[in-house]
């Protein structure tokens, strides 16, 4: 774990929280895609048009890593 970048760490911190509000409000599909949408617009919007940090996929990725551990979590229960 102490190999993972900081800035990979705070995607998926950011993304974990923020998946919770997408679910409730609206759903576990739709959550999961609007969670998805948000990653990759921070990333394309925020990072590469606007100039304001570093455009990378892993962070996507990072972003994206709590939808299919909600799936992996609600598919236990």
């Amino acid at each position: 774990m102490n190999n993972i970048d900081k800035d990979k760490l705070l995607h998926f911190f950011w993304s974990m929280l923020l998946i919770i509000p997408f679910i409730f409000a609206l759903g576990g599909v739709m959550g999961s895609i609007a969670l998805a949408i948000t990653a990759l617009a921070k990333e394309v919007i925020w990072d590469k048009l606007m100039g304001k940090g570093n455009m990378e996929f892993l962070d996507f990725v990072y972003g994206c890593l709590p939808i299919p551990i909600y799936f992996i979590l609600h598919s236990i229960q």
